[in-house]
């Protein structure tokens, strides 16, 4: 196996305690590095959590701390992996950054895959019907894989964010009839919620000139 090359991964978000996955990734890059793998993670982000996630990092694995918004596709363009959930990975997965998907509050470093094969979904939801697999051996997979096998999941993220863009949030955020009645189902819901989200998130930070993509806690 060739482990040579370092890949990086980062997350984003807050550290609080149901995104569990900030507490077990950090123990998935320690092993992953103690069997030959040249991997860095990079925590961004504040939270509760952040006093216990220090005491347990090592020299791969460095806490960041607030990652203002405006800089988030600049810093997170330079990087091999995301893992994460929310609107987060959608914004990761636009550029072209593969993003393993973050299954909120579980123990177990656990995953349903990269966020192109769930993003019709609660890709966040711990009890969705799919089957779940190690991260572990996800991460590991990619490092294994083709620089082709690579560039073909970049694309794969960024043609499946395009749902997501402002454009097409504003389209169906108006087109309301498509989401009545019976038509209503879970691909629907999902992305009419989020399109809300996303338009009410805009309207807030030109309101109130927020330029942080997550509140400290300081």
């Amino acid at each position: 196996k060739d482990f040579n090359k370092n890949i990086k991964i980062c997350a984003v978000g807050r550290l609080v305690k149901f995104k569990t996955y900030n507490l077990w990734l950090i123990e998935v890059i320690k092993n992953l590095n103690s069997t030959g793998c040249n991997i860095t993670l990079d925590i961004y982000g504040t939270g509760p959590l952040y006093n216990h996630m220090y005491e347990q990092i090592n020299e791969n694995i460095t806490l960041k701390g607030e990652l203002p918004y405006e800089n988030f596709n600049e810093v997170v363009s330079n990087y091999d992996l995301f893992v994460g959930s929310g609107t987060a990975i959608i914004q990761a997965a636009s550029l072209g950054v593969t993003a393993i998907s973050a299954i909120e509050s579980i123990d177990e470093p656990l995953t349903y895959g990269f966020f192109y094969e769930f993003y019709e979904h609660e890709y966040h939801h711990r009890d969705l019907v799919f089957p779940k697999f190690p991260v572990i051996n996800v991460i590991e997979n990619f490092i294994l894989s083709s620089e082709e096998a690579k560039q073909k999941l970049s694309n794969l993220h960024i043609e499946s964010s395009k749902i997501f863009d402002m454009e097409n949030c504003v389209n169906n955020f108006f087109d309301l009839e498509n989401y009545s009645g019976s038509k209503l189902n879970e691909k629907k819901y999902n992305l009419l919620i989020y399109y809300i989200t996303k338009i009410l998130f805009h309207i807030y930070i030109k309101i109130f000139k927020i330029d942080i993509y997550y509140v400290s806690d300081k």
